[in-house]
């Protein structure tokens, strides 16, 4: 569980700090470079989102058993 939560983090802080450098670079008008980074953090994201329904999912069971 912590691995998942530890994975949770990282792809997360990844989203945000691509989607803080694809702002940067549509702000110096570099458009393919920006759209390349947000395409990236929006995986970044969707894999956090995958990550967190796991670790609910993984909660859930374990606190079916318990």
């Amino acid at each position: 569980m912590e691995e998942i939560k530890s994975q949770i983090r990282h792809e997360s802080g990844r989203a945000v700090q691509l989607s803080q450098d694809a702002k940067k670079a549509f702000e110096a008008e570099n458009w393919e470079q920006g759209k390349a980074l947000m395409k990236e953090a929006a995986t970044a994201s969707k894999k956090s989102q995958e990550l967190i329904k796991q670790l609910q999912s993984y909660s859930e069971t374990n606190r079916i058993t318990s």
